[in-house]
């Protein structure tokens, strides 16, 4: 039977606040609060909640941030 890798969690993280997700987004790709937060919106349902904990805001943050990052480089 084959092991599962543990999973690391990261501890650092591009955006670790709401407030420098949206700094970031509207001066490097100049996108206002609205789209950011719709994006939120859009990955908060697909999030995986582990063992029923809480979703941690920063692992938000980044995986809106990661997301809008590739659709942008497109």
């Amino acid at each position: 039977m084959k092991r599962k890798m543990p999973v690391r969690r990261t501890d650092s993280f591009a955006w670790p606040t709401k407030q420098e997700l949206y700094a970031y987004f509207e001066q490097a790709h100049n996108l206002d609060r609205a789209t950011v937060d719709a994006e939120i919106e859009g990955v908060r349902p697909t999030f995986k909640l582990r063992k029923g904990r809480p979703i941690n805001p920063q692992e938000l943050w980044e995986k809106v941030g990661r997301k809008l990052e590739a659709s942008l480089s497109r």
